[in-house]
């Protein structure tokens, strides 16, 4: 059987594009857990910011017991969830990017500072909306578009919203993080 190039060039432009949407498939079966637990996270660290009378711990203890269940949250899901054999195991480094992306931010409060408690927050969803959004450029367009719906609505938020800004934040931010993470599941 003989192939010309044009048939040739055609069938290797459906297996790039197949490829593709496999990568964006696994990239979305791998994130989507995550997304669901950093909403719940974010929803319930927003309403007790909102309602308990000294909130300044709540979201270093919500960061830090979602940092710990993110490390531990692959054991739960089983092989789904998994990286791919083929990329090579490096232990640790989960945890590095954690502790880079924390420096990160706290190097930004450091330069901005005094900053008020709500700026802090919307920094927050203006900077996740940002990495899902880069992240859904390179992975598939449902990241690009929860990240849009993130980013905007903090700003929003932010901008117009003065009384119950954490209960907006908790509500819309975290509810867009767990929608998103259901949609992102549906793949």
């Amino acid at each position: 059987m003989n192939i010309s190039p044009q048939d040739a060039s055609k069938a290797l432009g459906e297996i790039e594009q197949a490829r593709g949407r496999s990568r964006a498939f696994h990239f979305y079966s791998g994130v989507g857990p995550y997304f669901i637990l950093w909403g719940l996270i974010w929803v319930v660290a927003d309403l007790a910011t909102e309602f308990l009378p000294s909130p300044a711990w709540i979201w270093p203890a919500a960061a830090t017991a979602g940092g710990i269940l993110s490390g531990v949250l692959p054991m739960f899901l089983g092989p789904r969830y998994r990286p791919p054999l083929d990329r090579p195991r490096r232990p640790g480094r989960g945890i590095l990017t954690y502790l880079v992306f924390f420096a990160f931010c706290a190097g930004i409060f450091t330069l901005m500072w005094p900053a008020s408690p709500r700026a802090i927050h919307a920094f927050w969803g203006v900077l996740f909306g940002s990495v899902y959004m880069l992240a859904g450029i390179w992975w598939g367009a449902r990241g690009f578009v929860i990240g849009l719906l993130l980013f905007a609505l903090s700003l929003i938020g932010f901008l117009y919203i003065r009384e119950h800004f954490f209960l907006f934040m908790g509500v819309v931010g975290g509810g867009a993080m767990i929608l998103g993470g259901l949609w992102i599941n549906r793949a």
